[in-house]
């Protein structure tokens, strides 16, 4: 289950973000723009399946609610909504990750991640986006310094996107 954003939303957010840094700052977003490595779409897992087995409930229930959708008729299966805060962007020389803030006023969605983020993009191929939650670990743990080899641009704004809550390529 994830939160899907605008893509326009989020890119112009990054574009704000990264365009008063220096060039060391903003080489990584550099070159994910220019090889094209930015995802195309943005979400926010909340749940993967591979977390079912660790959040039984909360996997049941959001399969519930994946189930009413269906019956519904709903064809894209939307489940609820949920408005995500864009705080900061984290990067190494390989992935980056915005670090977001779910701002669910009845708190119906959990993010069980460690860190609730947007994959940004990766370097190449052999960097999978789920590494973000390895960055987004050390970022905890270490912070970003010039030491660390983590970066961090915040987003001054802080902008709240609307996002829609829906099953991610319909693995429930």
């Amino acid at each position: 289950m994830a939160v899907g954003i605008s893509t326009q939303e989020v890119n112009n957010a990054l574009e704000q973000a990264f365009k008063a840094t220096p060039p060391t700052t903003s080489r990584l977003y550099t070159q994910l723009k220019q090889t094209r490595r930015i995802q195309p779409k943005f979400h926010v897992t909340l749940l993967h399946k591979a977390g079912s087995k660790e959040h039984p409930e909360l996997w049941q229930r959001y399969a519930a609610l994946q189930k009413e959708a269906e019956a519904a008729g709903d064809p894209e299966g939307k489940v609820g909504e949920c408005d995500v805060m864009l705080e900061r962007a984290v990067f190494d020389d390989r992935i980056m990750a915005i670090v977001v803030r779910l701002a669910d006023q009845n708190d119906q969605w959990q993010c069980v991640n460690r860190v609730a983020h947007i994959t940004v993009g990766t370097r190449d191929d052999s960097v999978k986006p789920k590494e973000s939650n390895d960055l987004l670990g050390r970022w905890l743990e270490v912070g970003s310094s010039l030491e660390t080899k983590i970066g961090e641009v915040v987003f001054e704004e802080r902008p709240t996107l609307k996002g829609t809550v829906a099953p991610v390529l319909s693995k429930f």
